[in-house]
């Protein structure tokens, strides 16, 4: 779950913006993030289901399912998350197989799919969206 709560805005030269109820009349205006309006607070929350099976002592079976909620804020500065898997505000799902050669040597083997349906939590608004992103990876890991 996630609070964020905005104050003020930010001003650009443009085409007019509303920055505190005040109309600009040569400024563009963001009210600052996810905000549509200055002032503005958003909830938002997310939910993963995960489990991992041995199939062997070093070969595991593992899969995820993510329900991302609108407006959530996930900071998550995992680097194996490239696709933003576990920022989807939409629906998400991961299979995966990993093998481990010894205890610090790792493959893991496996593919994503995300189904957006707003677009990420940044600055301005959030809008509706139907975009999805389908990933297959390898990722051969050693721990040293």
């Amino acid at each position: 779950m996630s609070n964020v709560s905005n104050s003020g805005c930010i001003l650009f030269p443009g085409a007019g913006g509303v920055c505190n109820d005040t109309t600009i009349g040569l400024g563009a205006a963001i009210a600052g993030f996810g905000a549509s309006r200055a002032e503005q607070s958003l909830s938002g929350s997310s939910t993963l289901l995960t489990a991992r099976y041995g199939l062997t002592d070093t070969t595991f079976l593992g899969t995820e399912y993510l329900m991302g909620g609108k407006n959530v804020f996930v900071y998550d500065a995992n680097s194996d998350n490239l696709t933003g898997f576990y920022n989807t505000p939409g629906t998400a799902t991961h299979v995966y197989v990993l093998h481990k050669f010894t205890p610090e040597l790792s493959l893991r083997v496996g593919g994503m799919s995300q189904n957006y349906k707003t677009t990420n939590f940044s600055f301005g608004p959030t809008q509706d969206t139907d975009r999805t992103a389908t990933t297959y990876y390898g990722n051969l890991r050693l721990d040293f």
